[in-house]
């Protein structure tokens, strides 16, 4: 079995658009796939590599799948230290070798991170949710993570459980032993066992929020489900910035709602959900479908299925379906908000405007509707506006990294600060990478302007935005070529 490689996925750590879209009765956030920022870019999945890094990574990742944990170490050690790599590329390093074990080596990219006001905030929220407790020494962390490999890749959770039964020390000094000792029980699906060993972790550093999810995620295995729903609600609560932890998170709450409800409908809204936030549309869609010929004034559903598709660019599809739904019932947030997003993506201001707006009378707190307001404002270059509903927006959501976008092109003096900002809060952001490197290639220093369009090299090398900035920059002799 091989090791599944997230390394340069969209779904590796960055907020997105899509992170809190489905929580049900909460509002949908999707003013970032307007035209305004290229809803193109968010769903791009051909994603360039730098070869060199990324080949190296992923054979190096077959060994440790193989157990060759001190071979794989090695060449993970190789890696980080013998190319010129940048601070994009080391936080993806980073993350993947904390959700192995290899914290020494997630450390040993960390501190290779140049730029931390960009990157401070990725970093604090990585270490709250995968460093252990207690620091383990280097003999300990390979001897744990070859029974990771083994438990994870080779089905040899038996196995793992004698080998370190004979190691209690372990077991007592380290959090993270712990840790390995309840995923061996929970892949022999004996759940008793492993919540004792979660909770043992747990006990070590209750701040630790992998341990957290990892034992809603077992209650909910063992059909415990408003228990791990408790959980998985607090942990969401703390707004997170690591789009994977949090896509997992959001899964497991669906899955536990459509489990707990005693509504058939409910549970089926709920299953969609699921399976959407699974990247499966289609089966979403399909159990949507099945769901409104059952219920056809489940204005909800309506609502969910135009959001999918509006996600996936079927711009009249989504806006049949809200429309379906606005007509059942008028007063739904995320209806309205929706709405607001069509009428603004097939620019009609003057109607994206007056559902922004009744979103706002419905909830004041609806900082979507003062979004998609400020950006209607600039379009129209109604500056004063633009800034009097970014201002609302941020009173109520102030670490949104489009409200600190938005700022940077009100607040031109301070442009550079509000788009770091932005990127700390969602590095997969295309637009803040992009005005980033204009502001650097603008001020005549196209080496910090080739770096800032790294990312997206790695994330959406057809962006056209970014090709033809490319273009601009291999004319430039003065820099070393894309």
């Amino acid at each position: 079995m091989t090791l599944s490689i997230n390394l340069l996925s969209s779904k590796v750590f960055a907020v997105s658009s899509s992170a809190d879209i489905f929580e049900t009765d909460k509002f949908v956030d999707l003013i970032t796939l307007s035209s305004f920022i290229d809803y193109n870019d968010g769903i791009n999945k051909d994603y360039g590599t730098n070869k060199d890094v990324v080949d190296e990574f992923k054979l190096a990742c077959q060994k440790f799948a193989q157990s060759n944990v001190k071979t794989a170490y090695r060449e993970f050690n190789k890696l980080i230290h013998s190319h010129d790599n940048n601070d994009f590329l080391y936080f993806n390093l980073a993350y993947e070798f904390a959700q192995m074990g290899l914290f020494s080596l997630a450390q040993n990219c960390i501190v290779q991170i140049d730029d931390r006001q960009i990157w401070v905030n990725q970093i604090e929220n990585l270490k709250n949710c995968y460093f252990p407790c207690v620091t383990m020494s280097l003999d300990e962390e390979i001897y744990l993570a070859e029974l990771y490999s083994d438990i994870n890749y080779n089905n040899y959770s038996e196995e793992s459980l004698d080998e370190l039964s004979k190691n209690p020390k372990l077991l007592k000094k380290l959090d993270y032993a712990n840790y390995i000792m309840a995923l061996a029980y929970y892949k022999n699906n004996n759940y008793s066992k492993a919540l004792t060993y979660i909770n043992k972790a747990i006990g070590f550093d209750n701040s630790n929020l992998h341990y957290l999810s990892f034992k809603a995620q077992i209650l909910s295995d063992d059909k415990k489900y408003k228990e791990s729903l408790n959980i998985v609600n607090e942990l969401l609560d703390k707004n997170l910035t690591l789009i994977k932890f949090n896509d997992n998170l959001n899964q497991l709450k669906e899955f536990n709602l459509a489990k707990s409800t005693r509504n058939k409908y409910n549970s089926m809204y709920y299953l969609a959900n699921y399976h959407f936030l699974k990247n499966d549309s289609q089966k979403a869609i399909r159990e949507l479908s099945y769901l409104v010929t059952k219920k056809k004034k489940y204005y909800k559903a309506y609502t969910l299925m135009g959001l999918m598709h509006f996600k996936m660019g079927n711009i009249e599809k989504a806006k049949e379906n809200l429309e379906r739904s606005y007509l059942i019932n008028k007063k739904y947030v995320p209806t309205l908000v929706g709405l607001g997003h069509v009428f603004y993506m097939i620019r009609d201001y003057s109607k994206a405007t007056i559902f922004y707006k009744n979103a706002i009378k419905q909830d004041k707190k609806c900082y979507q509707g003062y979004l998609g307001l400020s950006v209607i404002a600039l379009e129209n270059k109604d500056i004063q506006n633009a800034s009097n509903y970014i201002q609302e927006a941020s009173n109520i959501k102030s670490q949104h990294y489009i409200v600190n976008y938005i700022y940077s092109k009100i607040d031109k003096d301070r442009e550079e600060q509000y788009l770091k900002s932005a990127l700390s809060l969602n590095p997969m952001f295309i637009k803040g990478w992009l005005n980033l490197a204009r502001l650097k290639f603008d001020s005549n220093l196209p080496e910090l302007a080739q770096d800032y369009l790294y990312p997206i090299k790695l994330i959406s090398p057809d962006n056209e935005e970014y090709k033809h900035f490319i273009n601009t920059l291999n004319e430039n002799k003065n820099v070393n070529r894309i």
